[in-house]
């Protein structure tokens, strides 16, 4: 008996120690496969927030060149990229919407690539100035409306993606307005999560990485083709991308186990592709879990043929951990998830808010058109008497010469005939030219042209409008208007002219000795006209608020209050200037500034 029982164990011996090894074995298998697939899950939540973050970085900034496009003030400083009032001005507003935003800098560059205005106007390493037409999100933006561009910053050395937008005005391309974001937040937080995490764009360049040693190295080889173009827009400032060498040692090709950079730590790789920015994010987990899995499975595998009742507890608490993990899987989607829906409702309330203001601006430009041709008629009816009083004298005058002329014919005196036939053309057009001024003055639009204009007939147009007026107020007009051309447009300075010479005829009323005097001059590359008057100003406290639409200092039914502040406008949509004050002696002046034509443009 003892023979057999030795016999047995003898025999169970090696079939035992057989059991335990392919136990051990296939145990070992099993949790290695299933760490694989509880990394791979783990890794592409984690890939899916990655993503998530470099996108939300994107696209909360992305609305911002849109916006800076549009606003009024970008097209006026592209217009008058000289006048340091409309520049500071879209300074405060660039750095007031990039404190606002996670943006790092917005600026707008003129046609020609030229930074007019930047967010970051004041700091040592201010775009201000500095020409960055050799970047592709310029091109873009002048060839397309838009672009995009990831590079080092040639300024301030700093990296970030530059989202463009055309800025248009009179139906084309003025300039390009820019947002710049910066990732070093989104990088910090993949740095102190432990995360590997690399992103590379078109070129398989890896731009943005948790690691600073894997930034700036190529992936694969680049073409010439790709080489030149870096080169050309400096994206890397001018270094030549060196390769990130990348060694497969296992997984699958979706899949693969990576050793990174000669480095010994293998990574298991899951990419996804961002295919609106034409990126790919690279999310690297380290596969130390899959090799202690392994081990783990043979020890447990080893032990399970003795301690059948320590495997079954271990493999309760390994479903638990898987229970854990997956359920914190599913909260992470539901908040992913639901954190996507928050920003695609954001993103189309913006649009909507977008297409409301450019309805708004729609009606308040026709409002005042409106308003201007208002104002137009309104001065009509004011000079109605005058134009009245101006047309009769000629007609009176003809009248007069038609009755003369044919007692002259009947009378046989052929050149007193022709005499007075040649004054009553030059009376008819007399009357021609005052009506004709009439017709120029009541048409409508036509102000936002810039082309050459006489400065001294709009001013004599303007003028021949008030004589009667001048006349009844028994006032001396002095002019002083030589041979000047300007940039503008004739029967809006008329306008504006008529306006002023109105204000300056109301002003002297009841003043003893009232007197009037227009100037224009040339001040170097400007056309500078002032009216003038000796009577009693404008209110020093209300000094600052004469071109205020509706403010006046004239009796009720005097005065609409439209006159200076539709000269403004007519005058700064012209790029020019115009100013009120008092004169030391009594009175007031007025100063209109317009650009001077050149001399190949003088008329």
């Amino acid at each position: 008996m003892l023979n057999i029982f030795r016999a047995g164990r003898a025999a169970l011996l090696p079939a035992g120690l057989g059991l335990i090894v392919g136990s051990s074995i296939v145990t070992g298998l099993f949790w290695e496969r299933a760490a694989e697939h509880a990394l791979r899950q783990a890794g592409e939540q984690r890939l899916s927030l990655v993503a998530a973050s470099v996108r939300s970085t994107v696209l909360q900034n992305s609305h911002l060149p849109l916006a800076v496009a549009l606003d009024p003030d970008s097209r006026d400083a592209l217009l008058s990229p000289r006048d340091p009032r409309i520049i500071d001005k879209l300074n405060g507003k660039l750095d007031l919407l990039s404190n606002a935003s996670s943006a790092a800098a917005l600026y707008v560059m003129d046609a020609n690539g030229l930074t007019i205005a930047a967010s970051n106007w004041n700091e040592p390493t201010s775009f201000l100035g500095q020409n960055y037409s050799f970047r592709s999100y310029f091109t873009l933006a002048m060839e397309q409306k838009h672009g995009a561009f990831y590079a080092i910053g040639a300024t301030t050395s700093r990296p970030g993606y530059f989202l463009s937008q055309a800025v248009e005005a009179d139906g084309r391309v003025v300039g390009v307005a820019v947002v710049k974001v910066e990732f070093d937040e989104v990088e910090a937080v993949w740095a102190d999560a432990d995360e590997s995490v690399l992103v590379t764009d078109a070129n398989d360049i890896v731009f943005l990485a948790s690691d600073a040693a894997w930034k700036y190295r190529a992936l694969s080889p680049l073409s010439e083709d790709a080489q030149d173009e870096i080169a050309r827009t400096q994206q890397y400032a001018g270094r030549p991308p060196p390769p990130l060498p990348l060694e497969t040692v296992g997984g699958d090709a979706d899949n693969p186990h990576l050793r990174v950079d000669g480095n010994e730590r293998v990574f298991l790789s899951q990419s996804a592709r961002l295919p609106e920015l034409g990126w790919v994010v690279h999310h690297m987990t380290g596969t130390e879990p899959v090799r202690a899995a392994r081990r783990d499975g043979m020890i447990i595998g080893a032990s399970a043929s003795a301690l059948m009742l320590a495997l079954v507890l271990a493999f309760m608490q390994r479903q638990r951990i898987l229970t854990d993990e997956r359920n914190a899987r599913v909260l992470l989607e539901d908040r992913v998830n639901l954190r996507t829906r928050e920003l695609t409702d954001a993103n189309r309330q913006l649009m909507t808010e977008i297409g409301e203001r450019e309805r708004a601006e729609a009606g308040l430009r026709a409002a005042q058109a409106e308003l201007l041709q208002a104002e137009k008629l309104a001065a009509l009816g004011r000079m109605s008497a005058a134009i009245a009083h101006e047309v009769n004298q000629p007609l009176g005058a003809i009248r007069t010469s038609a009755a003369s002329a044919a007692m002259l014919v009947a009378r046989g005196e052929q050149g007193e005939v022709t005499a007075t036939l040649d004054r009553i053309g030059q009376l008819a057009a007399r009357a021609a030219a005052i009506t004709g001024h009439l017709r120029a003055f009541a048409r409508k639009g036509g102000q936002a042209a810039r082309r050459p204009f006489r400065v001294d007939i709009a001013l004599e147009r303007a003028i021949d409008l008030s004589r009667n007026a001048i006349r009844e107020a028994g006032l001396t007009l002095a002019v002083n208007a030589p041979a000047i051309t300007a940039l503008g447009s004739a029967v809006p300075f008329e306008q504006v002219a008529a306006n002023l010479v109105r204000n300056s005829i109301d002003a002297v009323k009841g003043i003893t000795d009232p007197r009037i005097q227009v100037t224009a001059a040339h001040d170097g590359r400007h056309v500078v006209v002032t009216v003038a008057d000796n009577g009693p100003g404008f209110p020093e406290a209300d000094l600052d608020k004469v071109f205020d639409p509706f403010f006046t200092t004239k009796e009720v039914n005097e005065g609409m209050g439209l006159g200076l502040s539709i000269s403004y406008g007519i005058i700064s949509e012209f790029s020019g200037s115009i100013r009120a004050e008092n004169l030391p002696g009594g009175g007031a002046r007025v100063t209109v500034r317009l650009d001077a034509a050149r001399a190949e443009e003088r008329l």
